[in-house]
Parts: structure tokens; C-alpha cells; sequence
């Protein structure tokens, strides 16, 4: 599916640059969509063709003639958001700009928990601290997706269907058990102008911590110590295996950790 950059953090005010394709209008507030539609005519009435116009915005081909006829009955009036039924929105525009900023530049601890990482239930947490609201963590997962946050472990099915989960997962599922220790699979994905660092146990409990710019290895040491700072347990971190995961480093880090963490790869691919 086709996706395309339509507005970012200086124009929006939400975090940093976000993609939108077809259908996900509604992760939209009503302003951004106002000005879409406001832009969309705008070209159109340049001599652009519509289609061309929805197409590159990533929105369905029937929404751009309904927003002609809205314009042609009331002018740039009808292209204006329309007020909603209803219960207003727990997370307005301003809280999920406090949020964003919150989860790129503190650690939940800073802001009154006991947890160095972010997960779904410490930013309910958080949220119900400083706003007094008490949204369920179906609506938490809700807000992370419509960020581009959802931080759920998505390939774990594909990786159950290896050969290498077969032989190798085996083994190490083993030794953990030898060790009590935790077994959780970990990844980065880019975000915005960050880097999305995630650790996941199987049965998707997750954890994250957003780095701006690159991961270099004190960056990801430094992940890996709020990690053990919340494990009672020794952690069997699995990753992807990328070059600053396999660093001097960090390979020295994980040795002198005292046996509390240890690293395992995944095969080249199945990142």
C-alpha cells in the first residue's frame, strides 16, 4: 500500500513526521484533515487532475468528488471540520504533544513510577497522574497506533515457522529454564526522527524506549540497563543482530553484567 508524508511536526504540532495511507484518515485530528481537504481543492482548482491529487495524499478515490461538492455548495466553509457527537476525546491534541514529548525525552520513573522503560500500562499510568483520566489499555494500544507506536510483535508467527526457532529457540528455551531465566525478543524500527527500541516477551508483553538520532552502542548499553533495572530475573535477550547489537561494546557490557543478561541472534532475514 502506497503511503505518503502529508504533514509533519512544524505544520501539525504532533510528533515528528508521521505516514498516512489510505483509510487512515480518521488517525487524523479535525484541523489536519481541514487543511488536507483545504489543499486538496486548492491543487485542484490549479488545474491539477483529482485523481492524481487523492492519489498522492493516499486517501480514497471517491472522497476527492465529495469534497468538490462540499466546495461547490459552500465554498472553503464546506470543506471545514464539523463538530462530532459525543464524549470529547480523552487524549486531545495538546496531552498526546505532552505525551510525545514525554516519551522521547523522560523515562516513566522521572515522572513518578518505578519503571525505567514504556509500556501500554505505564503510560495509562502516567496518563491518569497527570491528566486524572483512566483510559483502558484497549485505548492506550489505540493512541500508540494512530502515533505509529504500536510496538506489538508482529513477526513472532513467521518466526515460529523457522527452522531456527525449531533448533536453535529450542536450545535456548532450555538453557533459560536451566537459569529461570526470561526469554524476550528485541528489535529498533525507525520513528519519526527516532529510533523505536523494543523488547517483547512470546506472549507480547512489551517494553520500549525511543532514542533521538541513531542507536549507537551507549545507547542501546544504556537501554539494556533500564532493562535489568525492572527484571528480578536473568533476561535471554534475542535480537536482530545488527551491527551496533554485536559491537565490542555491547558484547562486553553483556559479559560483565554478572550473568543477569545474555545475547542470541536471530539468522540474517528473519529480522
Amino acid at each position: 500500500m502506497r503511503k505518503n508524508v502529508i504533514y509533519n511536526s512544524k505544520v501539525s504540532g504532533h510528533a515528528a513526521r508521521m505516514t498516512i495511507g489510505i483509510n487512515d484518515g480518521r488517525k487524523l485530528s479535525h484541523g489536519e484533515l481541514e487543511r488536507v481537504r483545504l489543499q486538496a481543492i486548492r491543487r485542484v482548482l490549479a488545474g491539477e487532475s483529482p485523481e492524481t491529487v487523492i492519489r498522492e495524499i493516499g486517501f480514497s478515490r471517491g472522497r476527492i468528488y465529495e469534497w468538490l461538492a462540499r466546495y461547490r455548495e459552500k465554498g472553503e466553509e464546506g470543506l471545514k471540520a464539523r463538530p462530532l457527537a459525543g464524549r470529547p476525546r480523552a487524549l486531545t491534541d495538546a496531552r498526546e504533544r505532552w505525551l510525545v514529548k514525554s516519551l522521547m525525552r523522560k523515562t516513566p520513573r522521572a515522572l513518578g513510577t518505578d519503571t525505567w522503560l514504556w509500556s501500554p500500562p505505564v503510560i495509562r499510568e502516567v496518563v491518569a497522574r497527570r491528566f486524572g483520566i483512566k483510559p483502558s489499555l484497549s485505548t492506550v494500544n489505540r493512541w500508540l497506533e494512530a502515533m505509529l507506536l504500536d510496538v506489538r510483535p508482529r513477526r513472532l508467527a513467521s518466526w515460529r515457522e523457522t527452522g531456527w526457532y525449531r533448533r536453535d529457540y529450542a536450545a535456548i528455551r532450555g538453557m533459560a529454564r536451566h537459569c529461570k531465566a526470561q526469554i524476550l525478543l528485541g528489535w529498533e524500527r525507525r520513528w519519526a526522527d527516532c529510533r523505536l527500541l523494543t523488547v517483547a516477551t512470546l506472549k507480547g508483553r512489551r517494553r520500549f524506549m525511543l532514542v533521538q538520532d541513531e542507536v549507537t552502542p551507549p545507547r542501546f548499553i544504556e537501554f539494556l540497563r533500564r532493562l535489568l533495572r525492572e527484571s528480578p530475573r536473568p533476561i535471554f535477550l534475542i535480537l536482530t543482530g545488527n551491527p551496533v547489537h554485536r559491537s565490542p561494546e555491547v558484547t562486553c557490557f553483556a559479559n560483565n553484567a554478572a550473568g543477569k543478561i545474555r545475547l542470541f541472534f536471530l539468522p540474517e532475514g528473519k529480522g
